[in-house]
């Protein structure tokens, strides 16, 4: 029993790692035939886990949005200066779209179109925003931080994107958006220079 479900699991990850490789080169185009070419399986193990495509797409999104909440936020929430929350959560996800090119494209392609994932967005970085503004530390209004966190997840998907397509490099990319949304939430040049800049809080001990 416990060598099948071994099995299972695996073949299940096999199939979300396909699943978001199809879909980060296809984009909405991806079908179940990609899928199950990629993952090396036929159609019948593909439905013995999932009905349809549409279904797949949901469970891999609900997947990354698990996933950046605890790669990311979760390993920084115990700093208290949502600044360096922020410029450290931008850099970390241009760096990790360098290294999981798939994971990226997946992100850059679906990240503020998906609702599942705008949630896990929300339920992070606007946390950071808002504290920042309750703090004094942004110098914006509180009915502005849905229009900074706009601006701050565009930028690093936009950048995210740059990087994948081999436009930017992931330090480069990821220290310039950190330091221009930091000035654009209220920071000086110099400070957004400075944590754009600082070395980066491992996400792991």
């Amino acid at each position: 029993m416990q060598e099948q479900a071994g099995r299972s699991a695996r073949t299940r990850k096999r199939i979300h790692d396909a699943a978001r490789r199809a879909f980060s080169e296809r984009g909405t185009a991806a079908q179940i035939d990609d899928v199950v070419l990629i993952a090396g399986i036929s159609r019948g193990t593909f439905y013995n886990y999932f009905h349809t495509i549409d279904e797949l797409f949901q469970h891999v999104a609900a997947e990354m949005a698990r996933d950046m909440g605890e790669r990311v936020h979760s390993r920084l929430s115990g700093h208290d200066d949502a600044a360096v929350r922020i410029s450290n959560g931008v850099r970390h996800f241009c760096l990790r779209a360098h290294q999981e090119r798939d994971w990226g494209l997946f992100l850059a392609h679906f990240g503020l179109c998906t609702e599942t994932l705008q949630l896990a967005i929300r339920e992070t970085a606007l946390l950071d925003i808002e504290s920042g503004i309750a703090a004094g530390r942004f110098n914006l209004r509180q009915d502005q931080a849905m229009g900074a966190l706009a601006l701050l997840s565009g930028a690093t998907l936009a950048a995210m994107k740059l990087i994948t397509s081999g436009v930017e490099t992931p330090l480069r990319a990821g220290e310039n958006v950190s330091e221009l949304t930091l000035r654009a939430l209220g920071l000086s040049a110099d400070e957004a220079a400075i944590l754009a800049c600082s070395p980066l809080i491992p996400l792991e001990d």
